[in-house]
């Protein structure tokens, strides 16, 4: 899978940087035109959002889609079903990082947003327009919700990303291949007994795999 880097991303908003103001508005209508179920995904993502959180993720959400396109080409329309088996999964595993953070077991890795896409350097810059908030965004947003902004952003890029280089393969099919290698994934580290349980049934481990 082709990498894109920083270096890249830069020479992107240098060009953005020489356009007109305007060029936002463009952006997004043409992220809604080329991925509507895409956009509208982003646009409704939560609705704990209030409006100056929802505009960052659509800007950053935008920002994404344009640099995927502008080094990867343009890809096909994303369907609804696998965006929704790619948030479920992305939920799953953010769900599964945070409690481990909250008992100070883990510390939280900004590598979690590039699992599967594998676009680290990408990924670690929409995360900084999240965290940092360039110039030009002075609208408040609340810390509690960053998290939930980094994983809508991981779902968009995975979406994006993951539809290049997979031949023939349907989404469905493209999304079970990836299910699985979550799930093998997950495996490795052994779950407390009371945790979630990660082949991805929802039960606590003691009561499903851990049982055995």
């Amino acid at each position: 899978m082709k990498k894109i880097t920083m270096k890249q991303v830069d020479k992107i908003l240098a060009l953005l940087g020489e356009q007109s103001e305007s060029i936002t508005k463009f952006l997004l209508d043409r992220f809604a035109e080329e991925q509507p179920a895409l956009f509208d995904y982003i646009c409704k993502a939560d609705s704990r959002f209030d409006r100056n959180e929802a505009d960052l993720l659509i800007t950053t959400a935008t920002m994404g889609w344009h640099i995927v396109r502008e080094k990867l080409g343009r890809c096909s329309e994303v369907c609804e079903s696998f965006i929704e088996e790619r948030y479920i999964a992305n939920l799953r595993l953010f769900d599964e990082k945070i409690v481990r953070i909250a008992k100070g077991k883990e510390k939280w890795p900004l590598t979690i947003i590039s699992m599967f896409n594998e676009q680290t350097e990408l990924m670690a810059f929409l995360g900084s327009l999240i965290f940092d908030r360039r110039e030009g965004f002075c609208g408040p947003v609340r810390n509690k919700n960053t998290f939930p902004m980094l994983m809508h952003l991981k779902t968009l890029v995975d979406c994006l990303v993951l539809s290049y280089g997979e031949g023939t393969e349907r989404p469905a099919e493209r999304n079970e291949k990836y299910g699985r290698e979550e799930r093998a994934s997950a495996r490795k580290k052994t779950p407390g007994r009371n945790e979630r349980c990660p082949c991805g049934s929802g039960k606590k481990y003691k009561k499903c795999c851990g049982a055995a």
